[in-house]
């Protein structure tokens, strides 16, 4: 009887083998699709460039400590959060007019309000064209952007 059982185990372990060969090979397949998913839905921002309210003498910041605060930051945001908005929900008009100069916008800007979890001043994000991320903190603007920045 011993010796039939090498017919039995031998073609069971080779059938073993092919089967675990093939569930890697299909798991590393399903890998890109799965991380192309994620990246449609958010994106990583990286700190841009800040600068103080135009008109405004209020600066708790020299502009260095602003660009220093929070030159480490990244916010990914997920896109399934954000909400339409008018622009003027989240700032008053000097306030635009200001931000649009300093980021050189178009009239036709798209503005997006992201609430998050995160702490002060990054629960509430104003997402600008998808391109940039505005917050604003003791008279001062930060921005961030998905971008490589020049």
């Amino acid at each position: 009887m011993m010796p039939h059982v090498k017919y039995f185990v031998i073609p069971l372990l080779v059938l073993m083998s092919f089967s675990c060969q093939q569930s890697t090979e299909s798991s590393q397949r399903n890998k890109p699709e799965n991380l192309e998913k994620a990246e449609e839905t958010s994106n990583n921002f990286r700190f841009y460039k800040s600068f103080g309210f135009c008109n405004s003498k209020v600066g708790y910041f020299s502009q260095q400590e602003a660009d220093d605060l929070y030159a480490d930051k990244i916010i990914e945001i997920d896109k399934k959060d954000e909400i339409k908005s008018d622009v003027f929900s989240a700032f008053d008009e000097e306030q635009w007019k200001c931000i649009k100069e300093n980021l050189n916008l178009k009239s036709d800007t798209s503005v997006k309000i992201i609430n998050t979890n995160d702490n002060f001043p990054f629960e509430k994000l104003v997402l600008i064209d998808d391109d940039y991320i505005v917050v604003s903190r003791d008279g001062y603007f930060f921005t961030f952007t998905s971008k490589e920045t020049p």
